[in-house]
């Protein structure tokens, strides 16, 4: 009996050792040039445009991050911004990631600035540039 209570705090001691690990690793992790420069290229190639953030914060219970100075560019270098937020912070539910599928619990945009023109066609919203060697989409 001794000896099952000696191993569940053992494995509660490494847990622990593990999480504050992860706690203090992350940050230095997400304030990574390369790490910061992936994520901007991953985001020019989904949205083409540029975006800028001060700083990513990573929580892990819950699995959240934020955001905070983000800015993502106009379609032209001298278009102004279309999106300045003061800080975005998105949180994940935590059961859904054990089955390896994202559910997000909730975006919090705070001190957001959203530029959007009227067209004769209605309002344009931003498209994803075309890839390099893609085709271009058939008209229906």
């Amino acid at each position: 009996m001794k000896l099952a209570w000696r191993l569940l705090l053992g494995l509660l001691l490494v847990v622990v050792v593990v999480v504050v690990a992860a706690l203090l690793a992350l940050p230095r992790l997400l304030d990574n040039e390369g790490v910061r420069q992936r994520i901007q290229q991953a985001a020019h190639d989904a949205l083409g445009r540029e975006l800028h953030y001060e700083r990513l914060e990573l929580g892990i219970l819950p699995p959240s991050l934020r955001a905070v100075g983000t800015v993502l560019s106009g379609e032209k270098p001298q278009d102004p911004p279309l999106l300045e937020a003061r800080e975005i912070a998105l949180r994940v539910a935590l059961l859904p990631l054990l089955y390896r599928s994202v559910v997000v619990d909730s975006l919090v945009i705070d001190g957001a600035t959203l530029r959007l023109s009227r067209t004769a066609e209605g309002i344009a919203l931003p498209k994803p540039q075309p890839e390099a060697g893609s085709a271009p989409a058939a008209a229906s």
